[in-house]
């Protein structure tokens, strides 16, 4: 279960079509991913303090296409981004930080590539 951002898939698209490099693909996106995951971090709900510890970036290959994951492991992830019957106090903090960061993610894939 995941959440996918819409959007991603025309820049990853683009960046296959283009004569570049894997290695300077992985870092485009690793450098991305780590803003994204920055700031999912900076607010992830801190009960605890080991939630926010806990996420992890990956540059992996999607259908052959390079591309990033941002991921938890941990159940409570889940019931902090969707919400439980008892918990419904950071529904979608996840989605909402991965929306504010997104713009500035897309900057520094485009800002690598064409450098």
């Amino acid at each position: 279960m995941g959440i996918e951002i819409k959007g991603f898939d025309d820049i990853f698209n683009e960046l296959d079509d283009m004569n570049i490099s894997d290695k300077k693909k992985r870092k485009a996106l690793k450098e991305s991913s780590g803003i994204i995951k920055q700031e999912i971090e900076d607010n992830s709900p801190k009960y605890t303090g080991k939630m926010k510890k806990r996420w992890q970036n990956k540059i992996k290959r999607f259908d052959g296409n390079l591309g990033f994951e941002i991921r938890g492991d941990t159940v409570q992830d889940i019931y902090n981004e969707f919400g439980s019957s008892k918990n419904k106090k950071h529904i979608g903090f996840f989605s909402k930080a991965v929306d504010r960061t997104a713009d500035k993610a897309v900057d520094i894939i485009v800002k690598e590539v064409l450098d």
